[in-house]
């Protein structure tokens, strides 16, 4: 097997939901790995059967929001604008979408470093990771106040940045007998993982702002700080 592995990728792409100034995003990868078990120095490690270190690190792109949310829309309907002419109701033009020039692409920066081995005639694998992903430019839908948008969709906004980061452990038990008559195996495996969320910034301008449910009188809050879109009390 290989001692040393190394890839690379750049990928431009470019979405039509934003704006011209904005439709293009640059998304690099690269990853390394290390098979230390393939060394010279580590042949006389005999209950070491494979052990590999890597390191990776890449950045990809959202664009999950609404089509042309940098232009605003305009619908004509009867229901929500019209004008009484010669005694009837003629459908009117209203605001559907308002729009937000300046969304652009959402960026996820991931560092991550692990271990992969297997152990004692590999009976024993697993694997651990340690990860730290930064978010930025958060496209998020932040509610105007009505009297501001009418009857209008808010439009998407990059609200600001989020981190995850934590660890993400694997073991493997295989166990297999050789006996010619009724041979016998089973595998067993366990995980134990851990992320820790914080948002890290909001908007300029932006302290924290409340998304009220439907199904209670407690809302989520958007707050530096604090784990992404958190239940809490108003007091």
């Amino acid at each position: 097997m290989d001692k040393y592995l190394i890839s690379a990728t750049l990928r431009r792409d470019g979405s039509s939901r934003f704006g011209s100034n904005n439709q293009y995003g640059n998304f690099p990868a690269a990853s390394v790995a290390w098979r230390l078990s393939n060394e010279e120095f580590f042949k006389r490690v005999t209950w070491i059967n494979d052990l590999k270190l890597r390191a990776g690190y890449g950045v990809t792109g959202n664009q999950s929001i609404r089509d042309f949310e940098f232009l605003k829309r305009l619908q004509a309907s009867l229901n929500n604008s019209f004008y009484p002419i010669n005694g009837s109701l003629s459908s009117g033009v209203w605001i559907a979408n308002y729009d937000n020039k300046d969304v652009k692409w959402e960026q996820a920066q991931s560092l991550n470093l692990g271990i992969d081995f297997t152990l004692f005639n590999n009976k024993l694998g697993g694997s651990f990771d340690v990860y730290n992903k930064k978010t930025t430019d958060l496209l998020y839908v932040l509610d105007l106040p009505a009297q501001a948008i009418g009857g209008g969709q808010s439009p998407f906004v990059n609200l600001g940045n989020m981190s995850n980061k934590g660890f993400e452990i694997a073991l493997n038990y295989h166990y297999s007998s050789l006996a010619p008559i009724n041979p016998f195996s089973f595998d067993v495996g366990v995980n134990l993982s851990r992320n820790i969320n914080e948002l890290t910034k909001l908007a300029e301008g932006v302290k924290r702002t409340f998304l009220l449910s439907n199904r209670s009188v407690q809302p989520s809050v958007l707050q530096e700080g604090l784990p992404l879109v958190r239940f809490m009390d108003i007091k």
